[in-house]
């Protein structure tokens, strides 16, 4: 096959085709225009005469790659005692035996039992094989024993990026072309009943197809099939949707061989997400990471998805981790970035292991970028380190819905939202209260104190992501609020001082490093806060956060902070704000460059001039307080 000349490379065609080459799809029309493409490209060197290689169900498979129907934790347990038929079956297929067919389908049905605690019935309904007994070739030895090498060289792949569980919107629109079009949960419950009562089939089919979906999670959260899908965090285990990527990635990891390589696009979520913590434990300390490249989708690489959509490419070998470093870019828009080297910053193991639980990644666009939090890294431990205070959510907005009520005269507990708060001010005064009997239930007695909250959805494209206040005494909030929890541990003084710090500039550029729409507890933990007795002038903190505190419309919940004899005043809003973002900046130990730096990050389009604006009052005031000796370096 090395000779020169057409003949040399048909042999050398065929060798790949047929030894090489593999591929797995549970869409039957994806295996066959595999088959057609890779044929049609190996005819310019065969002979006329030479029959076309039969590829599907050889090395084309129509099964689910996802689902095997012997885990993944037990295939030495269901393959040893049939060594001597796979043994038998393999041979078959390298000598292309006729009866290789007849042995496979033998062996599949020997084996299909593993499955039965999990898929039960519906593995031939999600077309759940064994993938090791379709290519004995590829995972075992010339004696049938399973090869502990064994596996692929190199796995690539797009894997599907739903959530698995049933979905009526995708269901029904299929019998009724204006479902969709339907505008809320109600209307739609009600097309459904009418759907049924026209068409009696379409109950028992939504019955089939919710099986399957119920038997197809039952596989997915076993730990016999997978053991990443979830971690254990802070002492809780790791909760969300199943996500078809997520298996993915662990099931790529387990048909590599030692020393293989996989290629795979996953959303960006990967490097980021509680849910994913598990996953980065398999990649980063069972792997060798080589690549973890990002894009937004802002010029439409892929179509069918939101342009404000992140994704990556990971490259990863499946061997010891050795290096101190990988190779990492973020927020690119051009698929040309792949090949360009100078793009990619050097990404060090030691930054993935600051927070030895999460394993999660930073986002940086640059390399000052990544200066400017390592600075901040270094200066103070992390928020879920020093636990200065707890957070949780005192009502869920649906689930404890009989608890709410629009009726002021039925109860004195305001209910805030993330809406109703800005930065140090409360916007406006809710309409909507929580009745006696849910704070007693769920918020006593924490509904009696200053509590610190953080606004949980908050864009990192907005001009501020981070948003925090004081919620007043006998106020509660719904679950779009991230609030205190146990507030009487924590005094008022220190409560400031946090509140003032969260709403700094540099807090905010850190999580925007990590988070997408929410700024939820995961993120807030991975925060180096520090601790009033860490801030060389936390009185200074505490005294501007007095005065920035306020309500912009009703009864003034701030008046009790009032600025004593003995502090600054007669200075508006934006000096004090400059004053407190300068002292935050020289805490953390920043440079000027580093604060020009970190600034610029909030210079979107829409808010371009007004982050100029305060941008220029917070260096001018950095540099005064540097001249007048208040630093901490």
């Amino acid at each position: 096959m090395f000779e020169p000349g057409e003949h040399g490379e048909c042999l050398w065609e065929e060798y790949l085709l047929d030894h090489v080459i593999y591929g797995v799809d549970i869409d039957y029309k994806a295996v066959t225009i595999a088959s057609l493409t890779l044929t049609l490209s190996s005819l310019q060197h065969r002979d006329a005469d030479k029959p076309l290689p039969n590829l599907v169900g050889r090395t084309l498979i129509h099964q689910n790659s996802l689902m095997n129907t012997v885990p993944f934790r037990k295939r030495d347990e269901a393959f040893a005692p049939l060594k001597r038929e796979i043994a038998a079956l393999r041979r078959a297929k390298l000598n292309d035996d006729a009866s290789f067919e007849a042995k496979r389908v033998k062996l599949q049905e020997q084996v299909a039992h593993f499955a039965e605690s999990t898929l039960g019935d519906q593995a031939p309904l999600l077309s759940a094989e064994c993938l090791e007994i379709n290519l004995p070739e590829v995972f075992f030895k010339a004696d049938g024993i399973l090869d502990p090498c064994g596996g692929f060289t190199c796995v690539v792949g797009n894997p599907p990026w739903e959530t698995w569980k049933p979905n009526s919107d995708e269901f029904y629109s299929q019998y009724d072309s204006e479902y969709l079009a339907l505008k809320n949960a109600k209307q739609k419950k009600q097309r459904q009943r009418q759907l049924q009562e026209k068409f009696p089939a379409i109950e028992n089919r939504w019955a089939e197809y919710s099986a399957r979906m119920a038997a197809g999670s039952n596989f997915l959260r076993d730990d016999n099939n997978f053991q990443y899908q979830s971690w254990t965090v802070d002492g809780r285990k790791t909760s969300s949707d199943l996500n078809l990527y997520k298996a993915s990635v662990e099931r790529f990891y387990q048909c590599m061989q030692e020393d293989g390589r996989m290629g795979i696009l996953t959303p960006d979520n990967l490097a980021t997400d509680l849910g994913s913590t598990g996953l980065r434990h398999l990649i980063f300390e069972q792997g060798q990471v080589e690549e973890y490249l990002s894009f937004e989708n802002r010029l439409g690489i892929f179509e069918g998805i939101h342009r404000s959509y992140k994704f990556a490419t990971l490259i990863m070998q499946r061997s010891t981790p050795t290096a101190s470093s990988f190779k990492v870019f973020f927020y690119k828009h051009s698929l040309n970035s792949l090949n360009d080297d100078s793009e990619k910053l050097n990404y060090a193991m030691s930054d993935v292991h600051k927070n030895q639980e999460l394993l999660s990644l930073v986002e940086p666009r640059t390399q000052a970028q990544f200066d400017v939090y390592h600075k901040m890294t270094t200066r103070f431990p992390l928020f879920g380190e020093t636990k200065p205070f707890k957070l949780g959510n005192d009502f869920h907005r649906t689930n404890d819905s009989e608890y709410f009520t629009t009726d002021s005269t039925a109860s004195i507990f305001p209910l805030y939202e993330g809406k109703t708060f800005d930065q140090f001010t409360i916007l406006y005064q809710p309409t909507e209260y929580a009745t006696t009997e849910g704070v007693m239930k769920k918020v006593d007695p924490d509904q009696k104190e200053w509590r610190i909250a953080i606004r949980d959805v908050a864009s990192a494209t907005n001009r501020r992501s981070v948003i925090s206040t004081l919620l007043p005494p006998n106020a509660v909030s719904a679950n779009t609020i991230n609030v205190q929890k146990n507030a009487a541990e924590v005094s008022l003084k220190d409560k400031l001082f946090y509140v003032g710090v969260l709403n700094s500039y540099v807090i905010d550029y850190y999580l925007r490093l990590m988070i997408s729409i929410h700024v939820n507890q995961f993120f807030v933990k991975q925060v180096p806060l520090p601790e009033p007795r860490m801030f060389q002038n936390s009185d200074i903190i505490v005294s501007l956060t007095k005065q920035l505190l306020h309500s912009e419309e009703g009864t003034d919940v701030y008046r009790v902070f009032k600025p004593t004899k003995t502090e600054i005043k007669n200075k508006n809003e934006e000096v004090l704000l400059a004053e407190l973002n300068a002292h935050v900046a020289i805490e953390f130990g920043l440079s000027r460059k580093n604060l020009i730096t970190l600034l610029q990050t909030f210079e979107s389009p829409k808010h371009k001039k007004s982050v100029q604006a305060e941008a220029q009052r917070i260096i001018n005031c950095y540099d005064n307080l540097k001249k007048t000796g208040i630093t901490n370096e």
